[in-house]
């Protein structure tokens, strides 16, 4: 099975594919890993989904919370940095 990208939704079914016995093959045009990008959370049914694919702990393992943020417009000006002061642990996976 082809999957085309390499975000969330391509590895996610890249994974429950693979743990189903089957081989895919995901294919994503960028050259390389982007060294920026959205804030990643897991709300509503994220956890639940982490738990049921086996990467829950994984997860909270690799939990990075960030110094600070950027806010940018959409020409890549900086508009608002602002520091991360101390943040209370998020609520646990599932």
């Amino acid at each position: 099975m082809l999957i085309s990208g390499a975000g969330i939704a391509g590895l996610s079914l890249a994974l429950l594919l693979r743990q189903r016995g089957m081989t895919p093959v995901v294919v994503e045009r960028s050259p390389g890993l982007r060294d920026g990008g959205y804030v990643l959370g897991l709300a509503d049914p994220g956890p639940d989904a982490a738990e049921r694919m086996g990467v829950a702990d994984a997860l909270r393992a690799a939990r990075h919370v960030p110094r600070r943020l950027v806010h940018v417009d959409k020409d890549g000006r900086r508009r608002s940095p602002e520091a991360c002061a101390d943040p209370a642990p998020p609520p646990p996976l599932g």
